[in-house]
């Protein structure tokens, strides 16, 4: 269904739907932080943040609860425009997080080119750790790079003890994942 909607350059109509439902969500139920990712096309939008602006200020939302995140492809692809996203956003005092850390070529180059709050480190990656010392080395690798530049580290797509435990060992700070929680679903009472 998302890419049906990439094809039918929707993906702005659904992200905004989304970032104006995580706004209300935000000022309702005061998450410590809601991650919200946002596709290609919003991120490269020139309209984002005005409306953005807009929606921030009826929704009464605090900006420090939710951190955006896009993804190192669309980060390296796009870095001119993601790294001035990243500034604005952040000086609206929302985070932000690069997702799929690690599956590019330079995944360094991305902490020191963009204001990040997190990383998430690659799934395909993580998946892959328990049983192998090369990947292992690597994520550490990856994980002291973001630790050096200030920026905190996830795991993403943990599903079992052994692999949550190697990521501890490799200094991950936080992990996600269905071994942690399957997915949840939220459904707000509308306010009469």
């Amino acid at each position: 269904m998302i890419a049906a909607a990439g094809r039918n350059d929707l993906m702005r109509n659904i992200d905004r739907w989304v970032i104006g439902a995580s706004l209300s969500f935000a000022a309702q139920q005061k998450p410590e932080c809601l991650f919200v990712r946002l596709s290609r096309d919003t991120a490269r939008d020139p309209g984002l943040l005005e409306w953005l602006d807009n929606h921030l200020r009826s929704s009464r939302a605090e900006p420090k609860r939710l951190c955006f995140q896009v993804t190192e492809e669309v980060a390296a692809s796009h870095l001119s425009e993601i790294k001035n996203l990243a500034t604005q956003l952040r000086a609206r005092g929302f985070r932000m997080a690069l997702e799929g850390f690690g599956s590019g070529r330079d995944s360094p180059r991305m902490l020191e080119a963009l204001a990040l709050d997190f990383v998430k480190i690659d799934g395909t990656l993580v998946q892959g750790l328990r049983a192998d010392p090369k990947l292992q080395i690597r994520a550490r690798t990856l994980v002291e790079a973001a630790k050096r530049h200030g920026i905190q580290t996830i795991g993403e797509r943990v599903e079992d003890a052994n692999t949550m435990a190697v990521l501890w060992q490799v200094g991950v700070q936080y992990i996600q994942g269905y071994f942690v929680n399957q997915p949840e679903e939220v459904v707000l009472r509308a306010e009469r």
